[in-house]
């Protein structure tokens, strides 16, 4: 089982949604039933699922534990997944702050899993209310420091008719000696205002 989280169908087409464990299997490429499943919990007709690519990173905003004391329990498996349509005129996709779930297995996964394949990317999340965000002002103030050159994207999607999240995908070496500097970053995001654990939104 899988937790969905954040759908959201940009201007091109292109879906896009954000995957954590809801138990022990594991994701890899996704098989077509797999994909299929999440279409479904989209309320989207399977089948229109042209191609997709499948992220593997980290992302603190969902993790469960986000005071302990372990570096891999403050940043969770997470993946990433961009599907490209065959079809998208009329679809609707509605944003949510809290996850589906998707009960079926990806039979790509071997049963085998190595943490170093979520080592190189750290997805920051920061939920800030509709309507009041200045993200170049954000920027600037946040992204500062000695990961600074290694952000790769920033991007801002609504998720809710109150927020928007601020995404930033940063590319790191040794995720373990780079999570206090990642930290950092989020707790930026933190002081000005943003919900950067899925645990602090409002019901």
């Amino acid at each position: 089982m899988f937790n969905l989280w954040s759908p959201y169908l940009d201007s091109s087409g292109t879906l896009w949604f954000d995957i954590t464990c809801a138990n022990m299997p594991r994701l890899n490429k996704g098989s077509r039933e797999w994909m299929d499943a999440c279409l479904r919990s989209l309320d989207i007709p399977t089948g229109v699922a042209r191609s997709w690519t499948v992220h593997p990173l980290r992302a603190l905003f969902y993790s469960d534990y986000r005071g302990h004391d372990d570096w891999l329990d403050r940043w969770p498996a997470t993946w990433t997944v961009q599907v490209e349509l065959s079809a998208h005129q009329g679809l609707q996709v509605v944003p949510s702050e809290v996850p589906v779930l998707v009960d079926e297995r990806d039979s790509t996964w071997d049963g085998d899993y190595d943490e170093a394949t979520h080592g190189s990317t750290a997805l920051i999340i920061a939920a800030f209310p509709r309507g009041v965000l200045s993200l170049e002002p954000l920027k600037r103030a946040v992204l500062r420091g000695p990961l600074e050159g290694a952000v790769r994207d920033v991007s801002l999607r609504p998720v809710s008719s109150r927020n928007h999240q601020v995404r930033v995908l940063v590319g790191v070496e040794d995720f373990a000696r780079s999570a206090p500097a990642l930290e950092a970053m989020v707790e930026a995001f933190e002081q000005r205002g943003g919900k950067v654990n899925w645990q602090d939104l409002s019901p």
